[in-house]
């Protein structure tokens, strides 16, 4: 497709990353390479969401760049997964970038390096790298790069590794990956300056390809460095000091019901941490979604949620976690629950998130007032949970949108949040 006479789009650029990153070495059979594009533009306020383009084998650039093209032509920005991707994130709509556990294993490291742009007026406090600051960055790193891009913004530096990157089930892995973040974070604050930390230890990052257009600034993505640089585990451990051994926690009991600590959200308001945190601590996670969805465990620490007819899949759509230093937390990334939930990521939810964020329309007061009245010698019955699940069941569906989300009042009668609104909870009974 013939681009825009203002946009520049180059193949065999994109060709050369693809070659240096994915196409030499050897993949498990049906890796995947996500693919993401957006409509863009300087306004932020005027560029869409992320939407999938769609997924080709991870070895063929031709493919990858049939589907990229014609986005780029028309102006819209384009990522691909940095990670290679396993066949089952195609058909449960995990997006293009997928999520942590659709990712088979990461090809390098990486790091997204915004820089100040030339000739703009910044607000007071941007402390973004300039420009030279970022090569002197790069340069000065303990290992050459293996790629480096120019993305309009910034630039995207990768450093290869000789086997795939697997920090999800392999503690050398994650050490690795934590060390090469600590590098980055300890260069940006030495020199006062700002860095994306998330993006260097995000197992599922999208990054934009050599040879496209970020449509965000009005510039051209392209190839600064390349070589044929890869680096072992040996190699990489040499190069990036150690981290320091944190202190050893000691280990909260896990019989009975846990002391409430100073864990906190972002999405949790102060005033609500009291009861919040103490029911978070008091009932898991997982308890919570057993007793409300009637959600079925799966293998590892897998929770499958029911469809809307009541049967279940044979692979779990979410996950728990369990950690010394806050309540368990429940990650949802089966695309059809993020949809009857109305959320669009990956976020780890503790029980009181689940009741007040995805339960309780974010009415915090609500669920705060709800755990008080319903509060047994530091636990919670059925009583709660009875009044959860009849507080997200309209008996009278709206005939525009299926049902309203339904709240509990202060008397325990139940209140319509926002009629025209569907429960974020009705489709789990179906």
């Amino acid at each position: 497709m013939k681009a825009s006479p203002n946009i520049s789009l180059d193949r065999e650029a994109f060709f050369a990353h693809h070659s240096a990153i994915y196409g030499s070495r050897a993949w498990p059979e049906g890796t995947l390479l996500g693919l993401t594009t957006q409509r863009g533009g300087p306004d932020k306020n005027e560029r869409g969401p992320l939407k999938t383009l769609g997924f080709v084998s991870i070895k063929d650039a031709d493919a990858a760049w049939a589907m990229l093209e014609p986005a780029a032509a028309h102006g819209h920005n384009t990522w691909l997964s940095v990670g290679g991707l396993n066949s089952e994130v195609s058909t449960r709509g995990g997006g293009g970038r997928g999520k942590k556990i659709d990712v088979v294993g990461l090809p390098a490291l990486v790091a997204d390096l915004d820089w100040q742009s030339a000739g703009a007026l910044h607000a007071a406090g941007d402390k973004n790298p300039t420009t030279r600051e970022v090569t002197a960055w790069v340069d000065s790193m303990p290992l050459r790069p293996t790629l480096a891009v120019h993305s309009g913004g910034g630039a995207h530096v990768w450093l290869r590794t000789s086997f795939l990157l697997d920090p999800m089930n392999d503690d050398e892995h994650a050490d690795i990956l934590a060390r090469w973040k600590a590098w980055w974070v300890n260069l940006a604050e030495t020199t006062g300056r700002s860095i994306d930390k998330a993006v260097l230890a995000d197992v599922a990052r999208i990054l934009r390809p050599a040879g496209t257009w970020n449509s965000n600034q009005g510039k051209s993505v392209r190839i600064t460095r390349v070589n044929n640089a890869e680096y072992s585990l040996a190699e990489l451990q040499d190069a990036f000091p150690a981290l320091a051994t944190p202190e050893k926690r000691t280990k909260r009991p896990t019989s009975a019901v846990r002391t409430p600590s100073s864990h906190t959200t972002r999405e949790t308001p102060v005033g609500m941490l009291k009861i919040g945190v103490r029911f978070a601590w008091a009932i898991s996670a997982t308890e919570f979604a057993e007793r409300v969805w009637g959600t079925r465990r799966a293998a590892g620490d897998g929770l499958i949620f029911p469809r809307d007819d009541g049967s279940y899949a044979s692979d779990a759509n979410a996950r728990v976690y369990g950690t010394e230093a806050g309540p368990e937390k429940l990650t949802i990334f089966g695309q059809r629950v993020l949809d009857v939930f109305g959320i669009d990521d990956s976020h780890s939810y503790t029980s009181w998130e689940l009741l007040a964020l995805l339960c309780l329309g974010a009415d915090f007061s609500a669920a705060a007032k709800l755990l008080r009245s319903t509060e047994v010698d530091g636990s919670w019955d059925e009583t709660l949970f009875e009044a959860v699940r009849k507080a997200n069941k309209p008996e009278t569906p709206s005939p525009t949108n299926e049902g309203a989300m339904i709240r509990l009042s202060q008397d325990g009668s139940r209140q319509n949040l926002n009629k025209g609104s569907p429960s974020r909870c009705r489709k789990m009974w179906g």
